[in-house]
């Protein structure tokens, strides 16, 4: 079964990975890996074309069926990810990797952004096509699948996948230790846990159907609506221990028809995979224009990363795909507003352990720069810097944004030299210490105050003082000012194991 691209499957694909892998021996023994032919870009002219995305060919032909949007369903939220076995620890360590994943699949757009953010493009990886995106046994000598093929070849350093396989093959999403399907120190890179804010589950109607029955769009989407939000009523109540019949009875039927058991478990856990979007998270979606991951700008920054791989000659506007409801009559049905779906549920004290612990990673990182003892600096200077960090934050909603200051040496350097009694030279580094808190403190404070939709307990502040200077011992001013700086660092903490208490 291939996953193909177009709005994810947030249901069944998540599944089947679970039960159609075979012993890890038998594939290494008896399989080879059967790759797809390259993807070769086809330019998609959107003067003549109105897709969703890139790969509606079909719209082009009938303008009665270019989509219209009105409903989010649901964020992956963990059901999509990319996992590493050589010595990569950030996104930007990606460079010059082999990475395999499945042909035409979301995977790749996965794949387009993370490497666009570490300042990269598909230029500076291999990839590396599959098939299907899971195991089929279609020929038992042969390996469609993505994971499967990670498995065999160990020329592929990375895989872009779906959970339960990502977690699978790194042992429960810690180190691979090459047993039970798992890859021998593989690891999770990142993701939708962390960058969950980036594949939007949606519906689509045709645009002549949408037109000639509103009330069957209304009707549908006003339904559905009140179901996401009894599933996140009775989800949040089992968290707390306090499970309901109706949510044994929701589960148990998921179950039924995803697994053709009774068992409920693993409906639980794909309830943990995707951040059910609700009223609040639709309307935020549709109406908020000051919102980073909202329809336009998830339209748009997905064509706009195809574009510039070659898949499109244009960015079209997302206005023609967005059908906005009426949410002030699905609040009538839900008698008043519903709260929001937090993007980052991390309590502070948590998130500040989290992005300093053994297992975090950077992912990203930008960088400020101050003057001699400045603990202010020009916010509109850096204007186009903070939009990208509301972005980041954003669509990186699971992740830790470290607010890390600096200070430069010269001075410790300076007492050191004139072999000053060693407690002046400590309290000069202590003082080192709380200007660089300072400066990490203002960036945070400009960060909050500025309009931007940033949650503040994403945000965590570090005064590094002089220990990690880009300029040791520096030699000129030039050197002292690249060490005056606050790093603004979007740290991603997926597994379970990065608090020591």
């Amino acid at each position: 079964m291939s996953r193909t691209s177009g709005p994810r499957s947030c249901v069944l694909g998540l599944f089947i990975a679970a039960i159609a892998a075979g012993p890890l021996e038998a594939q290494l023994e008896t399989k080879t890996v059967e790759f797809a032919e390259p993807v070769r870009p086809f330019k998609v002219d959107l003067a003549k074309v109105g897709p969703v995305n890139f790969d509606a060919e079909a719209l082009s032909k009938d303008k009665r069926l270019v989509p219209k949007v009105p409903l989010l369903l649901s964020w992956s939220a963990g059901g999509d990810g990319i996992v590493f076995r050589r010595n990569i620890k950030s996104a930007t360590d990606l460079k010059g990797a082999t990475v395999v994943l499945q042909q035409y699949s979301p995977s790749l757009r996965l794949l387009y952004r993370v490497l666009a953010d570490a300042g990269l493009s598909s230029k500076d990886v291999t990839i590396k096509y599959t098939r299907d995106i899971i195991a089929v046994e279609e020929d038992p000598t042969k390996i469609y699948d993505a994971p499967g093929a990670f498995r065999r070849d160990m020329s592929l350093d990375a895989v872009v996948t779906i959970a339960p396989e990502t977690m699978t093959l790194t042992s429960g999403g810690k180190v691979g230790t090459g047993a039970e399907n798992s890859v021998k120190g593989a690891r999770l890179l990142v993701s939708t846990r962390t960058i969950n804010r980036l594949v939007a589950d949606v519906v689509a109607f045709r645009s002549d159907f949408a037109q000639a029955h509103p009330e069957v769009v209304e009707g549908f989407v006003t339904g559905t609506v009140i179901g996401m939000e009894e599933v996140l009523a009775e989800h949040r109540a089992h968290k707390e221990e306090k499970t309901s019949d109706r949510f044994q009875e929701i589960t148990k039927q998921m179950a039924q028809l995803f697994f053709k058991t009774e068992v409920n478990k693993e409906s639980i856990g794909m309830l943990s995979d995707v951040a059910i979007a609700g009223l609040a998270e639709n309307k935020r979606f549709f109406t908020d224009q000051g919102y980073s991951s909202n329809f336009d700008r998830t339209f748009g920054t997905s064509a706009e990363l195809f574009l510039k791989e070659g898949y499109l000659t244009a960015v079209p506007v997302a206005t023609p795909f967005k059908l906005i409801p009426d949410h002030a009559k699905v609040e009538t049905f839900l008698k008043g507003p519903v709260a929001q779906t937090k993007a980052f549920t991390l309590p502070h004290e948590t998130a500040q352990k989290a992005a300093t612990s053994e297992g975090a990673a950077v992912l990203f990182s930008h960088t400020f720069t101050f003057g001699l003892n400045e603990v202010t600096f020009d916010k509109t200077k850096y204007a186009p810097v903070f939009d990208k960090i509301q972005e980041l934050s954003t669509v990186y909603g699971g992740a830790v944004i470290e607010v890390v200051g600096h200070s430069d040496p010269n001075k410790v350097r300076e007492l050191e030299r004139k072999g000053l009694a060693k407690q002046i030279i400590q309290q000069a580094v202590q003082s080192a210490r709380i200007l660089s808190k300072k400066r990490a403190n203002a960036v945070k404070a400009a960060l909050v105050a500025g309009g931007y939709q940033i949650v503040e307990d994403q945000l965590v502040t570090t005064g590094a003082g002089i220990d990690k200077p880009i300029h040791p011992d520096p030699k000129s001013r030039a050197e002292q000012q690249e060490n005056m700086r606050v790093e603004i660092r979007v740290v991603n903490v997926e597994g379970e194991s990065w608090i020591k208490e």
